[in-house]
């Protein structure tokens, strides 16, 4: 157990001090995410030093450690910490000062139990994350590494090849916006839930965003220029230093053009698109039930399990199931059709999709069975000899 000082920590009061788990349920731990962080302001030899002498720096201190990884990969990370620190708790292991001894126990505990890959792969990082809030050396060793190599490997073999989505064409897709989207004049006749399922999914592709980023999104978010539509991203996991927040939905004059699907859109369920309106609906807003009709709740997101299952209803209602889709899929089309119709360079899909690095796209584009095909052309047929 240790001891949290909270004296010019906001908020620490809340977060139970000793911590009795019960052994292999982490999940039961009453506290946050982020639990081992607030120590470090008194173990951290350099922190405790600086606090010592200014302590009205504390909380900056912790909001700085806080955020030194995004919220996604600390609550990932809290799954193997939490684990860990139940582990360390029954073993009667020091925490956070664990030893190399108490790790490796912990990482054959779960090759014995046959954990996924994904726990495993965490370890290191997850605890790692924690040495060096603490200021302290690392005690992962050579015989660590390949422990968890080996681990890894024996993992991954267990879960066999990963089984991707079977890809939706861009011409299915332009049939579903065609389908769900109907003239200006009988905008109220199209099933609400269609209609905002199939808006994200045309958003998804000509944005290349993920659900995450669209779940952000809100109807001050999208600005009119000259025709087109600015959409400016609040975040991405893809972009958290905010260096290319901004996507275009560029006018095409066509009746699936996006900026026109999106003011229908928009006109339907009564958002405002705009800055100066400051419109805070959500564009990943719930529908609620009032006995025949379903009203917008602007203000509510829609999970990311819901989103899925919608995309499966809205494809298999156009007699296209797919029934492994998700609404990853629509992002998979855009990419794909920018690469094989649009003949983007990684470089342009890169932009379009607000990523730093041109290996994503890349690895989207190496992985398609279209590309596959491309390349194995190249080998030449073999001809038979005429004797």
């Amino acid at each position: 157990m240790f001891q949290i000082m909270a004296e010019h920590v906001p908020d620490l009061q809340d977060v139970q001090l000793e911590v009795e788990v019960a052994a292999g349920e982490p999940e039961q731990i009453p506290a946050p995410a982020t639990f081992f962080l607030a120590p470090a302001l008194s173990i951290n030899p350099h922190l405790a030093a600086v606090i010592h002498a200014e302590p009205d720096l504390a909380a900056a201190a912790l909001t700085c450690l806080q955020s030194a990884k995004a919220a996604g990969t600390v609550k990932a990370y809290s799954l193997v910490t939490r684990a860990f620190h139940a582990f360390c708790t029954e073993t009667r292991q020091p925490f956070p000062f664990f030893t190399a001894e108490a790790v490796t126990r912990f990482i054959l505990r779960h090759v014995k139990r046959l954990s996924g890959f994904a726990f495993i792969a965490k370890i290191k990082p997850a605890l790692t994350y924690i040495e060096k809030a603490l200021g302290r050396p690392t005690v992962f060793t050579d015989t660590i590494h390949l422990l968890l190599q080996g681990a890894k490997r024996q993992a991954r073999a267990r879960a066999g090849p990963v089984k991707k989505a079977p890809p939706l064409s861009s011409k299915k897709l332009a049939a579903i916006i065609n389908k769900i989207f109907p003239a200006e004049d009988t905008i109220g006749v199209a099933n609400p839930i269609h209609m905002r399922t199939a808006f994200h999914m045309l958003l998804e592709y000509h944005t290349l965003c993920r659900y995450s980023c669209l779940t952000k999104l809100q109807g001050k978010h999208f600005e009119l220029v000259d025709g087109d539509i600015m959409v400016t991203f609040p975040s991405a996991k893809n972009d958290q230093m905010h260096q290319g927040r901004i996507s275009c939905l560029a006018a095409t004059g066509t009746p699936l053009c996006p900026v026109r699907i999106t003011r229908l859109f928009f006109r339907r369920f009564g958002l405002r698109m705009g800055a100066a309106e400051n419109d805070s609906s959500s564009i990943c807003f719930q529908l609620r039930r009032d006995r025949s009709r379903l009203f917008p709740i602007l203000h509510k997101v829609l999970s990311s399990t819901q989103a899925s299952a919608d995309v499966k209803q809205l494809l298999s209602h156009c007699g296209f199931p797919l029934p492994k889709a998700t609404h990853k899929t629509p992002k998979m089309t855009g990419v794909t059709a920018a690469f094989e119709d649009g003949d983007a360079t990684e470089v342009e899909v890169a932009q379009i999709g607000r990523w730093d690095t041109t290996s994503i796209p890349l690895r989207y584009k190496l992985n398609s069975f279209s590309y596959k095909k491309k390349i194995a052309l190249k080998v030449p047929s073999l001809i038979p000899t005429v004797r």
